[in-house]
């Protein structure tokens, strides 16, 4: 087994192993695992490892923790990251250098697009045609993940007044747009009438877990109730006083989750959708964190899923309107 000094600085294991489960490199992080994992009767880790992405089962448990595999390249042999997945509670710009990230991989991007874009317009072939067309289509994707990592890594808050039946409302009038087949119901409690809040990213962060009911759905209604839980409080430090939690429940009533896809909902890049990034639900939590709140979910498998949000409320009504 050869050390790959190519990853023996970034703070994950790394290892390329072959097709039949033989370890051919890993990094320093990746030799501390394995007598990590020797030390628990896994000898030929290797071979344990290839059996987890054959089945497509990324995620294991040791006595010291939970860990994910990240495959980045399975061409010839198989070359992935194993992480563990209480390490994603680092800020991402704790991990890596996010901006000098994006310049690598924009540079190189830039290059490919507008190759593409030359070739597309001077294509007489069809078929050559659309494979530039879809090289632009994928081009963009990856855009578009850089753009939600770099949000990720330096999201901030500020925190204003927000009309609650004008938030509300674009809130449904977003969601229409795109899924038409959907009703959202609305029950609100009477006097609620402002939150204080960020409220582009509050927006958001309520938007991908809509989207994600929607697309769970797919037609029908689904609830949304905004409460006062005066059971929890969270210590705010510039009022000097505790204050009641504002309680979001989005309800659908989709084909629920399994328990293990529960446990993996807020894991970077995982995703059970065809055309999904795997990062709308963790850029929700990084808002909901921000606003010192916290998501829950509550899922049965046949009958559907509570997505159930909570940030600190300075309001304290008693009554509710349905809407």
């Amino acid at each position: 087994m050869m050390s790959h000094k190519k990853f023996e600085d970034v703070p994950f294991a790394f290892f390329s192993i072959t097709k039949e489960g033989k370890v051919k490199s890993a990094n320093f992080q990746a030799e501390l695992l394995m007598d990590e994992m020797s030390a628990f009767g896994i000898r030929k880790f290797g071979e344990f490892l290839l059996g987890k992405i054959n089945g497509d089962n990324l995620v294991f448990k040791t006595p010291r923790g939970t860990y994910g595999i990240k495959v980045i390249s399975s061409r010839k042999d198989y070359e992935f990251f194993v992480i563990a997945l209480d390490e994603f509670n680092q800020p991402l710009g704790d991990i890596m250098d996010i901006s000098s990230l994006q310049h690598e991989i924009k540079t190189p991007l830039t290059v490919i697009d507008g190759t593409a874009q030359i070739i597309a317009a001077k294509a007489k072939n069809e078929y050559i045609e659309k494979c530039a067309g879809i090289i632009q289509k994928e081009s963009g994707r990856i855009k578009s993940i850089l753009g939600n990592i770099h949000m990720l890594s330096e999201m901030t808050v500020k925190f204003d007044e927000i009309d609650v039946e004008s938030f509300i409302s674009e809130l449904r009038d977003g969601i229409k747009i795109v899924y038409s087949r959907i009703d959202l119901r609305f029950r609100v409690l009477r006097n609620l009438r402002t939150i204080k809040a960020d409220r582009e990213k509050l927006f958001m962060a309520l938007s991908n877990i809509l989207k994600n009911a929607c697309e769970a759905q797919g037609e029908g209604d689904i609830e949304v109730e905004v409460t006062i839980d005066p059971t929890i409080k969270y210590m705010d430090k510039e009022m000097e006083k505790a204050c009641s939690m504002l309680r979001i429940v989005i309800s659908d009533s989709g084909p629920g989750m399994e328990e293990q896809v529960q446990e993996r909902l807020f894991t970077p890049f995982f995703t059970t959708k065809n055309k999904g990034t795997g990062l709308g639900l963790i850029i929700a939590k990084e808002a909901i964190d921000k606003h010192h709140g916290r998501i829950e979910v509550n899922s049965v498998k046949g009958k559907g899923t509570d997505f159930i949000v909570y940030i600190p409320s300075r309001m304290h009504p008693s009554s509710e309107k349905s809407g």
